[in-house]
Formats: structure tokens, C-alpha cells, sequence
């Protein structure tokens, strides 16, 4: 057996969960003899790359808990260059305001040669990835479930395009069912994956706010779109704090220069 085997066999066995993995492969835990690797890898439906392989992307091996192997569809190449990515998260139940203003701004990156990133989620994720595709841009989705279980379920025309289209992503192999604490631990690789991470609509407390904690661990650049004044919003707050103002296309481009 390979060290990529053995990873990979720790994957399947805890379906993604990076610290049962991390603990199996720290206590040496035993593989049945005579384990047959081959019929384990026809198993997997989808594409796959493991952290000892040579085509596993580099920059995510500097970040605090790797994926111990990533299963795909579509082109990988998307992410390995996270300077032509951003990143686009914000509320499941946006406001019309969030809708507008998410439409317009990927609207205005077409032919900008920038990637767009998102969790697939309702709401702004998925009007994200729609946009992209729209206008012709490459989007990844990044999920919090197995890579062959569409989440949600209403999504699966958006997951067949990006699949051919871009590219969808998970550490959660075959079709590993959705929990909170995969949704919390997938928000680190969308904040990665990109040079600038794109906040419309988010409140304290939420999958947003801990991708942007994510971002800021790992030096990326937050921008915000800003909120009515009189709402409780954590754009705002990330705002007076420091993060960067987004009024139109061309906020974004300013830090795509180079």
C-alpha cells in the first residue's frame, strides 16, 4: 500500500472528518490485511487528489488543517491560482438589496478574468455561482456536504452546470450527508481559495462572520458591501473596523491589479 492509499482509506473510513482522520493516522490504526486499495478507489465516482500528491495544490498546505484529500468535478486549475479568485459569501435569506448588488458586481467582472467562489448555499451563494455562469465567468462551489450529494436538493441544475462549467469541490467524499460542523469547517477552504473575500449581507454569529475570521487568519483581504444604516448588520460593522468598502466594480478590480 502507498502513503496516498492509506490517507485516502482513512478518508472513506470517516467520511472527511479531519480529525478522525488526523487521529487514526497519528495511532498508526491498523488496515485489515489483504484490503483491496483497487476496488476501494472504483468506489469514488468523482475526480480526487490526496495531500501527498504531487497535483495537490501547494498553497493549502500552508494553512492550519489541510484537507487530507479534496474530491472534484471540473477543473482544479480554478483553484491554484487563488490571486484570480474571489470569494463571495453573505445571508441565506437575503434582502433584494443583496440580490441587486450581488447581479451587478458580477455582472461587472465579466471578461475580468477573475473566478468566483461560493458555498452553494441558499441565498447569496447561490445567486453567486447563477451570475457567474450567467456571464460567462468560471465559479467553484465549495461544499459542506459528500461530493456526489447535492445540497441542497432544489440546487442539482446549478450543480450539473457547474460541474461541466467550473468546478465543484468538497473534503467530504461520495455522498456524505450534511452536518453543522461541515458547513462551519468548509467556510476555511472558501476563504483560501481566494485573493479578496466578498461579504454582501451577513449578520454577527453567522457562517459569514467565521469565513471572515477565516480570511483575516490567513491574510486575506475582506471587502464589504455596505448595509442600510439602520439595520443590524455585520458589513457595517466590518466596515468600522477596517474592512474595505465595495461601491462598485472597480473597488474589487483595485486589489486584482497585479
Amino acid at each position: 500500500m502507498t502513503a496516498q492509499e492509506v490517507v485516502l482509506y482513512f478518508t472513506l473510513k470517516y467520511k472527511g472528518s479531519w480529525k478522525e482522520i488526523f487521529d487514526a493516522i497519528k495511532s498508526r490504526e491498523k488496515i485489515p490485511e489483504n484490503y483491496d486499495f483497487e476496488e476501494m478507489k472504483k468506489s469514488i465516482k468523482s475526480k480526487y487528489v490526496t495531500l501527498l500528491d504531487p497535483d495537490y495544490p501547494n498553497f493549502l498546505k500552508q494553512m492550519i488543517k489541510p484537507p487530507f484529500a479534496l474530491f472534484y468535478y471540473g477543473d482544479l486549475n480554478l483553484i491554484n491560482d487563488n490571486n484570480l479568485n474571489l470569494s463571495v459569501v453573505g445571508k441565506r435569506d437575503n434582502t433584494l438589496y443583496g440580490r441587486q448588488v450581488c447581479n451587478e458586481l458580477i455582472n461587472d467582472l465579466s471578461g475580468k478574468n477573475i473566478n468566483i467562489i461560493s458555498g452553494f448555499a441558499h441565498g447569496i451563494d447561490s445567486i453567486a455561482h447563477k451570475a457567474s455562469l450567467k456571464n460567462g465567468i468560471k465559479t467553484v462551489a465549495v461544499l459542506a456536504s459528500g461530493i456526489d450529494n447535492c445540497y441542497p436538493k432544489e440546487n442539482y441544475n446549478l450543480y450539473e452546470d457547474i460541474k461541466n462549467k467550473g468546478l465543484i469541490i468538497s473534503e467530504y467524499p461520495n455522498d456524505t450527508q450534511v452536518s453543522h460542523d461541515n458547513f462551519a469547517f468548509r467556510n476555511r477552504l472558501i476563504a483560501v481559495f481566494s485573493k479578496c473575500l466578498l461579504v454582501i449581507e451577513g449578520e454577527q454569529s453567522s457562517g459569514t462572520s467565521m469565513t471572515v475570521r477565516y480570511a483575516l487568519e490567513n491574510s486575506r483581504d475582506v471587502l464589504c458591501v455596505p448595509s442600510n444604516i439602520n439595520s443590524c448588520s455585520l458589513c457595517n460593522d466590518l466596515i468600522k473596523d477596517g474592512a474595505d468598502l465595495i461601491r462598485n466594480v472597480d473597488d474589487i478590480l483595485y486589489y486584482y491589479k497585479n
